[in-house]
């Protein structure tokens, strides 16, 4: 097993862990209001800022186990207190996420791809 695929493995663990005994994270931006959009002087909503071009080259698909995986590490992540219904969204359970991160940590191929997924945003 790799062992840095563990660790994410176990860290998203605790994650929902934390959400389970009721806790979650602390702070966050949940009660702030949300910011208005720029105005001109005139009370003209200003232009939105142009969006940079895409990258010439698309990074690589992930496999679909992977991008599963990563969809989920994120979103409980930032959310821990809706692990079980954030799984349940995907059709797994806590068993099913567990067998899915054996899986991937059991190929060097995916454990590699999931923590490159995790490492770049």
């Amino acid at each position: 097993m790799n062992r840095n695929a563990t660790i994410h493995a176990g860290a998203l663990w605790l994650a929902l862990a934390a959400a389970a005994c009721g806790g979650g994270a602390a702070g966050g931006d949940a009660g702030s209001p949300a910011k208005a959009a720029p105005t001109k002087a005139d009370g003209e909503t200003a232009a939105a800022p142009a969006k940079a071009e895409p990258p010439a080259e698309a990074p690589p698909a992930l496999p679909p186990k992977v991008a599963k995986a990563v969809e989920l590490a994120k979103a409980i992540s930032a959310r821990p207190e809706d692990a079980d219904a954030i799984l349940a969204r995907a059709g797994l359970d806590r068993a099913g996420l567990e067998a899915l991160m054996a899986e991937i940590a059991a190929d060097p191929a995916l454990s590699a791809a999931y923590e490159a997924a995790l490492a770049g945003g």
